[in-house]
């Protein structure tokens, strides 16, 4: 008790959210206060001055600057401060007065927080699928053979067999391998290998899919979080790096796949290697990793480990390091290297400027103060510049055997402006290089010194890499995408990694021909590792027979019993592909679905090329095939046809309640449509929205451009943009998200209510008016957001069986959490938001039991939220003849629900995952017929048996009888 009575949780302030207020751990709701400089533990009165008496601002340590002091928020000038074992407000200058101020948060602010999840209703998921916890968020499964957008390679040269190490971005980790493959004879044979030279009179059978050896800033091959946390489960607090931890994919970058960063590391003539870790603004050095630890022991640009900000907040200096830019404001990058005398030169990419970091002979590292800054006339300035004394971001640093310095340097996306500098000693802050090498560089990323002493240059943008001797180019390897450091072992094989390949490809010296792989991507170009499990960037979502149903591309994964489920729980089937470790990019994908009340799945499929609607038979099984396909063009009612674009797969799909009609977005054709009799062959198109007749296919009826990322200006009540997902709430109103991916459409929430909808036209209808608009205060011609309606570029709402609608929104609306409203036909304004931070929540649904399922898009997890706890039965029963001879082997199926069973050798079967309902079961075997046919059993079972009675005849084998 004593040790929760000294807990305090810093939420943020209730008087302003930039400061805090220390909310008491076991008695939650009473929080500090000063009053009479005093300090108390109270419950919030409601009034402005308790808000502004409990909120505390923090500022540098008064004593300590790696400590905190907490200042008062309505007292300018009053701090925290304990006084004779008591807490006081107070101001001083004195030594004991600081002192006394000052304090240390034992668990930092930033630290993951503790989420207890499995509490019902409390806004938090309880379930995670496709990631093993809330903290990740990266595509598919992640192991130690595979990688993603991974930016950059090392080779380690002082042992032999040479070491690699991979940095792998997207996971957030190095991936380290003492070698690449077996000698494949000779008097090496089956010995590990990295290069020929390591296999005497025989060659390197590099092993493409080779597990690493070790892994750097994660605890283990299958994690692949930011400092431990990618889910921001406490934004917008930010979890802070540690010696153990990297960051090299933003935490709340919206699109994870195009995301990542570029780093060229170093290895000194001891075999430490050094990195950049650029989303913690370091340099972190690790002594021997593969003979020691994976814990980083030194850091450079930070004070210790757990400081993370660029420029420690402050403005630069010899100490500081800013590696990345601002979101949205460039590529990722930046280099370390390390000269011969022990040096340690940073590219200080952001700064636009290289630091050096003198080693120190005593200590037997480098110093904690750089004494030469190149770029830059000072350690204070950042100005960016394209002189020979100026650096523009540069990404990479080399210095070779002569002690001349090499800095890549170039603007993102130049394409043709990119340079590398050449700096000869003897070296003078802000000095001018002496040149530069090569011409119409694009956007170089990475350097190496090869062992005969060239230079080699990954011209990222041109996808090429370039061989300098002397200065003077001696090759040129085309057609070669990578991104950051290069690897070039003893052999001069050199090595090459990055976002296109998803792998590592080998150019083999001395032809520079690209034979070898490792790290091998499933598929070029795919991300992780294609499994059961993981997920990658899928539209679609239902519930529906009892069933979890998830579009993931090229193939369609269900899980059964979705009330049981738990975190990280494989598929229970796939189709669409033969095995749940096929995937591929340019099939045609499964995208968003809907269930109707006949037991059949809609599904719009594509591939950019084509788009269809097919319907399968719920429950889905694996290797199901579509009963029902429905191709473009249709009839339009009342004459003509009707045809939709291939993009078709963008759109949202609905089924209207009560009718066998599909409601589909054509979202580059602006354009909403509605198919009637969709499961016979008799159907036609016969409404049409946002479009005044068959030919309407443009923005706004054309008065705006049909370019998804020009915003338009002109919307009206009939008019459409980009419409993207669509829902029915319980009323049977049509909602539609008239917005689209990525930021295409007009960004409003419309509804159509269900009076407007004609039933049964017989002549094709077009551009009804929407009943609503949300997202413009009711304007239906205000082209812009507005902050009094929050409803902008929402995605498909749900509804739960109270009538209360959920809504997340694009990630780049900035809204990051979805929003519940009571009822948005009566208050547009939210009551409640969910908890977790999401990039694009893109699907919703609610089941039965108003559990939530919502599809996050690009952070490729499916997040749970439990209503109520569902209690499932299993049911028992017996197949026997009428002798009361037991029969095995007969398939028992539940006639639209996912639960079935085969009789055992006793004849017994069981039924498992059954919620209250009525069921239909349905005995089946070759050769066999039952009484009864088929029985009806409702759950849970009150009385009665559960048997069949069997007839089976015995398999007729007919002798082959050969004619002489």
């Amino acid at each position: 008790m004593e040790r929760e009575d000294s807990v305090f949780k810093m939420v943020t302030g209730l008087a302003d959210s930039n400061c805090i207020s220390f909310e008491s751990y076991n008695s939650p709701g009473y929080f500090f206060r000063h009053s009479n400089f005093h300090i108390y533990l109270e419950m919030p009165d409601g009034t402005q001055l308790f808000k502004e008496d409990a909120t505390f601002c923090k500022q540098l340590g008064l004593a300590n600057p790696n400590w905190t002091s907490f200042e008062s928020y309505n007292y300018s000038g009053y701090f925290l401060r304990h006084y004779n074992f008591d807490l006081e407000l107070s101001t001083g200058n004195s030594d004991v007065f600081k002192q006394d101020a000052t304090f240390k948060i034992t668990m930092p602010l930033t630290q993951l927080p503790v989420v207890e999840r499995g509490i019902l209703g409390d806004g938090w998921a309880d379930i995670v699928i496709g990631q093993p916890d809330f903290t990740q968020i990266t595509p598919n499964e992640v192991v130690g053979n595979k990688l993603f957008n991974p930016g950059g390679i090392a080779v380690d040269r002082t042992v032999q067999p040479n070491r690699v190490y991979v940095y792998d971005a997207g996971n957030n980790r190095v991936l380290g391998l003492t070698h690449l493959g077996i000698c494949e004879a000779g008097a090496n044979v089956e010995q590990h290998c990295t290069s020929d030279s390591d296999c005497s009179g025989s060659i390197c059978q590099i092993q493409n899919n080779r597990h690493a050896d070790i892994v750097l800033g994660q605890p283990t091959f299958n994690s692949s979080a930011c400092n431990g946390d990618s889910g921001v489960q406490g934004y917008p607090d930010i979890p802070s790096g540690s010696a153990d931890s990297l960051c090299g994919t933003l935490q709340t970058a919206i699109s994870t796949l195009e995301s990542g960063s570029m780093a060229t590391m170093a290895i000194d003539s001891n075999g430490n290697l050094y990195i950049t870790d650029l989303l913690n603004h370091r340099v972190l050095r690790y002594d021997t990793p593969f003979d020691s630890d994976t814990v980083a022991d030194y850091v450079w640009g930070q004070s210790d480990f757990t400081n993370s900000s660029c420029n420690n907040k402050n403005q630069p200096d010899n100490k500081s390091l800013c590696l990345a830019p601002l979101p949205g404001s460039g590529a990722i990058k930046s280099g370390v290297a390390i000269d011969l005398e022990g040096n340690l030169w940073v590219a200080d990419t952001r700064n636009n400027r290289v630091l050096r970091f003198p080693f120190d002979t005593a200590s037997g590292i480098q110093k904690q103060e750089a004494n030469l800054v190149l770029g830059q006339p000072d350690f204070s300035n950042t100005t960016s510049g394209n002189a020979l004394s100026q650096m523009n971001s540069p990404a990479s640093v080399r210095v070779d055997h002569n002690g001349t310095v090499y800095v890549a340097d170039g603007v993102n996306g130049s394409r043709s402006e990119g340079r590398v500098l050449v700096f000869e000693s003897p070296f003078s802050n802000g000095m001018s290089a002496s040149g530069t090498i090569g011409s119409g560089l694009g956007e170089p990323t990475g350097l190496e010194i090869d062992p005969n002493g060239g230079l080699w240059v990954n011209d990222s943008d041109n996808q090429r890499l370039l061989h300098f001797l002397n200065g003077v180019l001696q090759d040129t390897v085309s057609l070669a995408p990578g991104w950051g450091g290069l690897g070039i072992d003893r052999d001069g094989n050199v090595m090459l990694t990055g976002w296109e390949s998803q792998q590592v490809l080998v150019y083999s010296s001395p032809t520079y021909i690209q034979g070898a792989t490792f790290l091998q991507a499933d598929e070029y170009g795919f991300f992780n590792q294609t499994g059961p499990r993981g997920l990658h960037e899928g539209l679609g979502l239902e519930i529906a027979a009892g069933q979890l149903i998830y579009g993931d591309s090229s193939r369609l994964l269900f899980w059964n019993n979705p009330w049981d489920l738990v975190t990280f729980q494989a598929a229970d089937g796939v189709i669409g592909e033969p095995d749940f470790q096929s995937w591929h990019r340019w099939g045609v994908g499964f995208h968003r679905m809907r269930a109707d009340d006949q037991g059949r799945l809609w599904i719009i499929r594509g591939n950019w090329i084509e788009s269809k609607i097919e319907a399968y038979e719920l429950p889905l099984q694996t290797g199901a095939e579509p009963i029902i396909t429905i191709t473009s063009p249709i009839s339009l009612q009342g004459g003509g046809e009707f045809s939709w674009m291939p993009t078709l797969n963008l759109g949202g799909i609905a089924v209207q309640p009560g009718c066998d009609c599909l409601w589909l977005s054509d979202s580059d054709s602006n354009r909403v449509f509605r198919i009637m009799n969709a499961s016979s062959e008799q159907r036609v198109v016969d409404i049409v929205l946002g479009q005044t007749d068959a030919t309407g296919i443009h923005c706004n009826h054309g008065r705006d451009s049909d370019n998804s990322y020009t915003p338009p200006s002109y919307p009206t009540q009939d008019s459409l943009c980009h419409p993207g997902g669509l829902a029915f709430d319980t009323h049977g109103n049509l909602f539609v998200s008239d917005h689209s991916l990525e930021v295409a459409g007009n960004r409003r929430l419309l509804e159509f209510d269900a009076e407007i909808i004609p039933e049964a036209p017989i002549s094709a209808v077009f551009g009804i008016p929407a009943t609503r608009v949300f997202g413009r205060n009711g304007d239906f011609t205000e082209p812009n957001c507005l902050p009094e309606d929050p409803i902008c570029m929402s995605w498909e709402p749900a509804f739960d069986s109270q009538g209360r609608m959920i809504v997340g929104f694009n990630g780049y609306s900035g809204l990051r959490f979805p929003q519940i409203f009571q009822d948005p036909l009566v208050n547009s304004l939210p009551t409640a938001a969910l908890n977790d931070f999401y990039s694009q929540p893109i699907s919703t649904r609610f089941d039965q039991f108003d559990n939530l399922y919502m599809l996050d898009l690009t952070r490729h997890r499916i997040l749970i939220y439990r209503d109520q706890h569902v209690q499932t039965y299993s049911l028992t029963g017996t197949i026997e003849t009428m002798e009361g001879t037991p029969i095995s082997g007969v398939q028992v199926e539940t006639s639209g629900f996912a639960s079935n069973s085969i009789s055992n050798e006793l004849g017994v079967f069981e039924l498992t995952g059954l919620i209250t309902d009525t069921y239909t079961l349905s005995p089946s075997k070759n050769n066999c017929t039952f009484i009864p046919l088929n029985l009806a059993v409702d759950v849970p079972v009150v009385s009665g048996d559960i048997d069949f009675v069997a007839n089976c005849t015995p398999s007729l084998y007919l002798p082959m009888i050969q004619k002489d």
